[in-house]
């Protein structure tokens, strides 16, 4: 595909000012980006494959400017691993060394709006860098609740009842809070599951 062709798609998911930034990382890299059906447990991913060029996914149900932010963590995790190889914890030193020098670059670049700028500045650049994966105010930033009536995974309490997408298959109780995902029990089929802390959710109330 053509650079300028390539360019075009990006702007289906991309804030027009970023495109050409996430086309030349792209191109630098050689990287596949597949754009995918959304996932409950996962927003991107970065995969390498032997004799294969790098591969990241994003689910293509995210806001353009959210839908960046996942580009640049998944492109950390490329970096780190062209520099170090396999080495290096996931999100260790490195990684967020990497991932938050490239957030700033957007900041400086304005591929971000003021907005969200200040949210990120206010997450991971006060007082000093810092990764921060459960800054509240980003997430729930980039996913606002759809329902006034609904809450997120994180503002229950352990043994608390809830549902998903008024799902009655997807009824569960929280049994343990992790950092992101949480260990959640199925209350239909008894299964345990981890639900990730941001999840919009429908208390049920007994």
């Amino acid at each position: 595909m053509l650079k300028n062709e390539f360019v075009a798609l990006l702007k289906k998911y991309f804030i027009e000012k970023a495109t050409i930034y996430v086309a030349n990382i792209v191109e630098k890299y050689n990287i596949q980006l597949v754009f995918t059906k959304p996932r409950k447990t996962r927003k991107g991913t970065f995969i390498i494959v032997k004799n294969q060029s790098p591969k990241i996914t994003l689910n293509r149900d995210m806001k353009p400017e959210e839908m960046l932010f996942v580009f640049l963590h998944e492109t950390a995790h490329l970096l780190v691993f062209k520099k170090y190889g396999k080495r290096k914890k996931p999100h260790g030193l490195e990684w967020q060394k990497i991932f938050l020098m490239l957030v700033k670059e957007n900041i400086k670049n304005g591929n971000f709006s003021k907005k969200t700028r200040e949210i990120l500045l206010k997450c991971f650049f006060t007082p000093t860098p810092h990764y921060h994966p459960n800054c509240k105010l980003l997430h729930t930033h980039f996913r606002p609740l759809r329902n006034k009536n609904n809450l997120y995974l994180y503002q229950l309490s352990v043994n608390d009842k809830f549902i998903i997408d008024n799902d009655i298959k997807k009824q569960f109780i929280l049994k343990k809070k992790r950092k992101t995902q949480y260990l959640c029990k199925n209350l239909v089929n008894e299964k345990l599951y981890l639900v990730h802390s941001f999840i919009e959710i429908k208390k049920i109330y007994e």
